[in-house]
């Protein structure tokens, strides 16, 4: 990532920190790698650009929109050009900093840490706090029932269709479904499960330090 980034790191004037604590819900992640042709402020503090990276947790061009707003506030507030990106998926922001293409990103645990192993190269500048608490509660799916500590339950979920948002059995939802992807929301989940696409999947809580590989 740029060369600039140290200076966001150790030299950041506390307006930046306080600014970003106040507005993001995201881990923040600065990438501690340099590059020769990182542009510089005439004072050697401050860069001239920054590159926000987010991850398309929604739908691509509506993120897009819905960031530029920050990226304004944050333009205005620190005196530079900040411009928000976001990736085709998960992994392209992971590589985006690990590379230098962005100088801050929007992480989830599993992104940064992934980012980490990849590049080793970033710092956790905020970490979000929902509901008092730095960690939340995850899950993960699977086609292999054998790897979940306990039985089955059932479940629902939401699902979004034509007429709004209704609620289905976990194992109808076609977001939930294994070979669905990010998307894909506009799959017919009868025509998804007849032409052998996906599989019911079933959502497993367990102690990740039981789970190897």
């Amino acid at each position: 990532m740029v060369g600039r980034t140290d200076h966001l790191q150790r030299e950041e004037p506390m307006r930046i920190r306080s600014l970003l604590a106040a507005l993001l819900a995201l881990v923040l992640v600065a990438s501690a790698c340099s590059d020769d042709e990182g542009t510089a402020a005439g004072d050697g503090t401050w860069p001239d650009k920054i590159t926000f990276g987010f991850v398309p947790s929604t739908e691509q061009e509506q993120l897009l929109d819905d960031i530029q707003p920050f990226m304004d506030v944050l333009s205005n507030a620190l005196g530079i050009e900040v411009v928000g990106v976001v990736t085709t998926d998960y992994t392209g922001l992971v590589t985006a900093m690990g590379t230098g293409k962005a100088d801050l990103g929007a992480f989830g645990p599993f992104g940064y840490v992934l980012a980490q192993q990849q590049f080793g190269n970033m710092e956790v500048l905020i970490q979000a706090i929902r509901y008092g608490s730095p960690t939340y509660h995850g899950q993960w799916m699977t086609n292999d029932p054998s790897m979940c500590d306990t039985a089955t339950e059932s479940a629902t979920a939401l699902e979004n269709t034509a007429d709004g948002v209704t609620q289905v059995g976990a194992l109808d939802a076609v977001a939930l479904q294994v070979g669905v992807y990010f998307g894909d929301s506009g799959k017919s989940l009868g025509e998804s499960v007849d032409a052998g696409d996906v599989s019911p999947g079933t959502s497993c809580i367990a102690d990740l330090s039981k789970v190897k590989g």
